[in-house]
């Protein structure tokens, strides 16, 4: 069996300074103990039916894996306190799952639905099963549809990098943390995904956007510059410029 490339593993390289050294410690002892309480359970199996059902019994039955309660959300994007705690959003427990799959062989990809992520395992001979997280079903293909869109089932289905799913669930927490009004949060994430993409506009708005919730104003404004230049005709264009001059006028010297 190679050697599986885990998106958990891209996730612990890429947001590393979002934790602390005690939190990925943890975490990562966390997710060898779950990769080899499955690698147990399937040992001796050799349909990957089989293997497939077992993993979803232990995922979700002796592990409990779930979805947060109301008031428990912000945590649940969070992907090291969702391998640790055992609840996570949807997206989140696909990335999970996904890893457990692959820690026993199986082609598991998390594939992009708009802001969903949905399970897709490859069983060989053009054949998949679906996942849906949230509650460890498997779908209908016309319910893959109602998530993907009209696609034939002998289309290729585009499967992101580790790297791209990663974005996401970063993203996906960046825009819960704003929710909440966690902005220095937001804001470390931000850092972190303009670090990837220096030249997205919209990541570079979003910094602004925060660094002025958090009275930084001043920096705010380079940001706020690269996203009207390259976004001119962007409806949120016209409030950044009235933004800008507004803090140009707060930030000149009095003489």
């Amino acid at each position: 069996m190679k050697t599986p490339v885990y998106i958990i593993d891209t996730y612990l390289t890429l947001a590393q300074k979002l934790y602390s050294g005690h939190e990925l410690s943890q975490a990562t002892s966390a997710f060898e103990s779950l990769k080899k309480g499955v690698q147990s359970i399937c040992a001796g199996k050799i349909k990957d039916v089989d293997k497939i059902q077992q993993v979803l019994e232990y995922f979700y039955t002796e592990q409990l894996f779930s979805l947060p309660p109301r008031d428990k959300t912000l945590a649940a994007f969070d992907l090291l306190q969702a391998v640790t705690s055992h609840t996570g959003t949807a997206p989140v427990m696909t990335v999970i799952l996904s890893d457990c799959l692959r820690s026993i062989g199986l082609a598991a990809d998390p594939v992009i639905a708009g802001q969903k992520l949905l399970l897709r395992i490859d069983m060989g001979e053009n054949q998949y099963v679906f996942i849906e997280a949230s509650q460890g079903q498997s779908l209908e293909w016309a319910q893959v549809e109602a998530y993907l869109g009209k696609v034939r089932k002998d289309k290729k289905i585009e499967v992101p990098q580790a790297n791209s799913i990663v974005l996401l669930l970063l993203s996906l927490y960046k825009a819960a943390c704003i929710d909440a009004e966690d902005y220095a949060k937001a804001l470390a994430i931000t850092d972190l995904l303009v670090a990837q993409e220096p030249d997205n506009p919209y990541e570079r708005r979003d910094r602004g956007f925060l660094l002025q919730q958090l009275d930084c104003d001043a920096f705010a404004v380079e940001d706020y510059k690269f996203f009207v230049q390259k976004c001119p005709s962007d409806p949120s264009a016209q409030i950044i410029q009235l933004q800008l001059e507004n803090i140009n006028r707060n930030t000149q010297p009095i003489h």
